[in-house]
């Protein structure tokens, strides 16, 4: 640095002070420069919806089955999102098919079990898991659907719910809505739970039918009424579209 003899001591300290200030913000320009370039070119992990935090509460989940196979790795043909509520956490599920499709003269059977790992926030415990699901079906005179939805804990059942269609009648989009709570009994297990213990909570579906062979014949008065079936018109169950099934998770406060 080159001083002027004319400078007063006190001008020179001002002078030193202010190139070296100027030196100090080109070094920090360039580490700028080096650190965006860096940032810009680093791999990023991408994110995935259905990886979100689930409300803090699921940590992963899985469907498999003859009707169903995803999970929060692969989300596949669900789609899986969280709520919070006040007293704990709503988890909605909706598969884009999961259905069971017979012709005339078929029987079949369609699965889906499903897996849900849930953490209570800390100093909490489980109190309570319950689900709803809504159903779906279409079938004539002669034919018969049955649904099954179990909900478990771990490997211990705590509710069963049953929606059986007997051959005497007839089904034209039929709903529905089953609410799946345990029982005084099963309740003791989450009593018996510790603080903070991670649960599996599990719902298993299960749909079955055996479709006719022969189409019943219906007056006009009832095909003008909507109540038969074409020959070609598939009996089918199914969980209804575009309405998610939901596990509802209630917490307690608790020590350890």
């Amino acid at each position: 640095m080159k001083v002027s003899r004319w400078l007063t001591p006190h001008q020179l300290s001002i002078q030193i002070t202010m190139q070296t200030s100027y030196r100090m913000t080109q070094v920090l320009v360039i580490f700028l420069v080096i650190s965006d370039s860096y940032a810009s070119t680093r791999k990023v992990e991408p994110t995935v919806e259905q990886g979100a935090s689930y409300g803090g509460v699921l940590t992963q989940w899985h469907a498999f089955g003859s009707g169903c196979r995803a999970s929060s790795e692969k989300p596949g043909q669900f789609r899986v999102k969280s709520k919070r509520i006040a007293t704990g956490v709503v988890i909605q599920f909706e598969p884009r098919e999961f259905e069971l499709s017979l012709k005339k003269g078929l029987k079949g059977v369609r699965e889906c079990a499903l897996r849900f790992t849930l953490e209570p926030p800390e100093n909490h415990k489980i109190k309570l898991v319950r689900a709803r699901a809504e159903l779906e079906a279409t079938k004539s005179d002669g034919d018969r659907l049955r649904s099954r939805i179990l909900l478990l804990l771990g490997d211990s059942l705590m509710a069963r719910r049953e929606w059986d269609l007997p051959k005497s009648e007839f089904a034209k989009h039929r709903n529905e809505e089953t609410i799946i709570a345990p029982d005084a009994r099963a309740l003791e297990l989450f009593k018996a739970g510790r603080c903070g213990q991670t649960h599996i909570v599990g719902l298993d579906f299960t749909f079955e039918g055996v479709r006719s062979e022969v189409t019943p014949l219906v007056g006009k008065a009832q095909q003008s009424n909507g109540i038969s079936q074409s020959r070609d018109e598939l009996t089918t169950l199914q969980l209804k579209p575009k309405v998610p099934a939901e596990i509802e998770v209630l917490f307690e406060k608790c020590s350890t």
